[in-house]
């Protein structure tokens, strides 16, 4: 492919890949003049190739024929040879080709064949072609080396050592010499040296008898403008590659010339124009997106409006109005200016619906709200609607409130996804408390001593009497005293007064109700173990289940069984505790399922070795309080993590017997059978504490 040479301008970046492209047609340039330096060498060569072919050398006696790339003329009387005769070289003998002038010679046209005489034309021919490449080849270096001498003259900022010295080296490969002869390389290297830095810029304005109208554009100036860079070094020259900015204003005109950050100002005299409008037409761009939520002058940055003039001439205008409805569908919307209207039509489409504002009705009735209440006790009576653009509205929930209720009328604020609006309640000043009545019905409940006292509340109903003779069931109060056995008195505690109840308590067994005797081994095909433990009944007492195992199961055949007390039909009532689990990032599951379908699980550790895994819990299931605790170590660590499931097993009454080390059907089928060794199992009926729980933990039952 042919070298292309780089247009250079003014304010071009030197890049390396406009560096690479000149040396690369340079040192192409090179391989085909190899050994030709400079000028006069090079048409020395020439004129040394020419003097080789063309007319016959004339030679008297054989050993004047030295030149065997030439043909001669013989005019001796030496024996072999005849005078007249014109003779070549074939390589080992001078060879007679004829009279000279008799007959034409057989001259070699591809000058490539050894031995034979060159043709005059051909070589000829060659040469010039020869001489017109190499003077294009210089002619392009030549102007690469000016061009970007003249960029480096116009630039603002000076080149880096690093970026002149790839310059040079690109022209260091030839030697040409300039008119004035210097090589280019020494000519390049004169305008690096000598770098120049814009100083100021000015600008004549020829205006003369020339008429500038209000309408006319700012180019137009340009043909009466000269803009002059005067450099560092004190020289000038003109520059036409500027910008004008202003506005042609009727009178006297101030117009900006800027070039290379420099500028400059002069004056030009403006004349108003009185132009006839013949019409309007407007051109709206289809591809834009406008919805019911828009409004018309959304539609300015999309439509172009041409106003046309008696005189044929043209202007785009911007101060048009416009007139329509944005309605779903094709809308055709007018546009006015100058008297003319034109119309286009535009694509609406429905916007979604957004929230303009809520509304609240607050329905407060005979209900007396005291002063200092929860704010959170007003929902009940309020009512928020949020109101969307569509025109559509929908009751809220998800709100909040603010304010303070004071005695008299309060202003609540209500917010909803950043609107606001309010309401007013009537408030009225809080009685004060009189005294407390605490009413505690044990029945047939059986409480153990240190049971906590949360699970006297189920059994007792606390009502507090206020100054103004109202009655009121309160829950936030708090209990005070220690469960023991026989009769002990709880003191109940609320807005500053008290009141006693008794309890009867029941001394707690010790033992567990059942407790594996010896290590177990399971093989994880057979081996289980038959607790013969109702747990779940209807009549179920608050449950401990602590053990102690060595886990075998491997990871990738997990899912074995610990513990198994549930009706494995739907809604699969009753409680599991699971091996690691596949399905549950091989984690221990504690399971609790209802007879309603709600279920309620613990998963504790992500365990994905499948070495064996020395595990401790302690599962406490208070069925008073609906809540479960499990308290959880592995291998032995100091620390211990506790989780909490709520709404434990609210109707389960199932008669089950519960299973170690596997799971079986209602058929009696037994499955999913844990593969370990147990060291300690036991079974409480009674919710052991977290500091029970803690010691168990850290023991060895190895």
């Amino acid at each position: 492919m042919s070298y292309e040479p780089t247009i250079w301008r003014t304010g071009d970046t030197v890049t390396a890949e406009k560096l690479n492209k000149i040396e690369q047609a340079i040192v192409a340039d090179n391989t085909a003049i190899e050994g030709k330096v400079g000028r006069d060498e090079f048409d020395t060569e020439i004129a040394t190739l020419e003097s080789k072919v063309g007319s016959p050398l004339i030679a008297s006696t054989v050993s004047e024929m030295t030149e065997t790339d030439r043909v001669y003329v013989y005019t001796g009387s030496e024996t072999g040879y005849t005078s007249g005769n014109w003779y070549y070289y074939d390589g080992t003998a001078w060879t007679s080709g004829g009279v000279y002038n008799a007959v034409a010679i057989e001259t070699d046209t591809t000058l490539s064949v050894s031995g034979k005489a060159a043709d005059a034309k051909k070589a000829g021919d060659e040469i010039n072609s020869l001489k017109e490449d190499l003077n294009n080849k210089s002619n392009r270096i030549e102007n690469e080396a000016i061009q970007i001498a003249g960029v480096v003259e116009e630039m603002e900022c000076g080149l880096t050592d690093e970026v002149k010295t790839a310059l040079l080296n690109c022209f260091a490969k030839v030697a040409w010499i300039d008119a004035q002869g210097q090589t280019y390389y020494d000519a390049l290297e004169d305008a690096l040296n000598n770098e120049r830095t814009l100083s100021s810029i000015s600008a004549v304005f020829n205006q003369g008898s020339a008429v500038i109208y209000d309408t006319d554009e700012l180019y137009a100036l340009k043909q009466y403008l000269t803009v002059t860079a005067t450099y560092s070094d004190g020289t000038t020259r003109e520059v036409s590659n500027y910008t004008l900015d202003g506005a042609l204003t009727i009178g006297t005109s101030t117009i900006t010339v800027a070039y290379n950050k420099k500028t400059t100002t002069f004056n030009v005299t403006v004349t108003h124009q009185t132009k006839t409008l013949e019409s309007i037409s407007a051109t709206f761009d289809s591809s834009a997106s406008i919805t019911t939520d828009n409004v018309l002058d959304d539609l300015r940055p999309y439509l172009t409006v041409l106003a046309t003039y008696a005189d044929s001439t043209t202007s785009t205008i911007s101060n048009y109005n416009l007139s329509g409805n944005l309605n779903v569908g094709t809308n055709t919307i007018t546009v006015s200016y100058g008297g003319k209207t034109t119309t286009f039509t535009v694509n609406v489409t429905q916007a979604e619906a957004t929230l303009q504002s809520i509304s609240a009705t607050f329905n407060q009735g005979s209900v007396v709200i005291y002063e200092n209440s929860s704010l959170e006790s007003l929902k009940p009576y309020l009512t928020v609607t949020a109101n969307y653009s569509d025109s559509t509205t929908q009751t809220v929930t998800n709100y909040t409130l603010s304010g303070t209720l004071a005695t008299g009328i309060s202003t609540i604020t209500v917010s909803y996804s950043g609107k606001t609006t309010t309401f007013n309640v009537t408030v009225s000043e809080r009685p004060t408390i009189q005294s407390i009545t605490a009413t505690f019905t044990q029945g047939s409940a059986i409480i153990y001593e240190n049971s906590s006292l949360n699970d006297l509340k189920q059994y007792l109903v606390v009502t507090a009497t206020y100054s103004d003779s109202t009655i009121q069931t309160v829950t936030d109060y708090t209990l005070s005293g220690v469960l023991t056995a026989g009769t002990s008195t709880i003191t109940a505690s609320y807005g500053g007064k008290t009141d006693t109840f008794n309890v009867t308590v029941s001394a707690r067994a010790t033992e567990p109700i059942y407790k594996l005797t010896n290590t177990a081994e399971f093989n994880g095909t057979s081996d289980y173990i038959d607790t013969g433990l109702q747990l779940l009944t209807a009549n179920k007492t608050n449950l401990t289940i602590v053990f102690d195992i060595l886990d075998k199961i491997p990871v990738s055949n997990a899912n074995g069984v610990i513990l198994h007390c549930m009706h494995e039909a739907k809604p699969y009532p009753g409680m599991t505790i699971y091996g690691r689990l596949i399905a549950n990032a091989r984690s221990y599951g504690f399971e609790l399922n209802s007879n309603n379908g709600s279920d309620a699980k613990i998963y504790e550790e992500n365990l994905t070795s499948e070495s064996p895994v020395r595990t401790k819990a302690v599962w406490v299931i208070n069925f008073t309080s609906k809540t479960s605790h499990v308290y959880f170590s592995i291998n032995d660590t100091s620390d211990y993590k506790k989780n909490t499931i709520t709404d434990a097993m609210l109707n389960v009454n199932i008669t089950e017997n519960a299973l170690i080390g596997c799971y079986q059907k209602t058929d009696g089928t037994k499955g999913r059978y844990w593969t370990g060794t147990m060291y300690d199992f036991k079974i409480y009926d009674y919710a052991w504490t977290e500091n029970a729980a803690q010691a168990y933990l850290q023991e060895d039952h190895s």
